[in-house]
């Protein structure tokens, strides 16, 4: 991958990135609609989530209010408890099943893990029915 600049007036602006025969404009202007940094982020601005907070390292529900691609941080609000903070990109999930496996014990009671019921070994058919009660008499 090679980059470069266009001017050294614009290179406070923009940054041409070559990359597998793609030219991708790199906009430092938020503003600039045309092109979009590309994110390494695959959330988006607005989007509910479930994030972990570096405080306590329990995962809350979210939603992101912004992104900083460069620093690989968003900054979120915790929607059960109103309080925002910024966390790292990559403690950030779309839902609750994509929480690490060695990280389910420390998710807020807010947020809706999915529930697995255990297989019965016999199937339903083969249970046997209770005898009908009669009554005393």
């Amino acid at each position: 991958m090679s980059a470069t600049k266009s001017s050294p007036s614009d290179a406070a602006q923009n940054q041409v990135v070559q990359k597998n025969e793609t030219e991708v404009t790199i906009s430092k202007n938020s503003s600039d609609a045309k092109t979009r940094s590309p994110s390494c982020c695959p959330h988006t601005v607005g989007e509910t989530v479930v994030a972990r907070w570096s405080e306590d390292k329990v995962w809350y529900n979210a939603v992101i209010d912004s992104i900083d691609d460069a620093s690989s941080q968003a900054h979120v609000t915790f929607i059960d408890y109103g309080n925002s903070a910024t966390v790292s990109v990559n403690k950030i999930v779309a839902t609750a099943n994509d929480i690490p496996a060695d990280e389910l014990e420390m998710v807020d009671e807010c947020v809706q893990l999915p529930i697995c019921l255990p297989l019965t070994s016999a199937p339903l058919a083969s249970i046997k029915e209770e005898d009908p009660v009669l009554p005393l008499g």
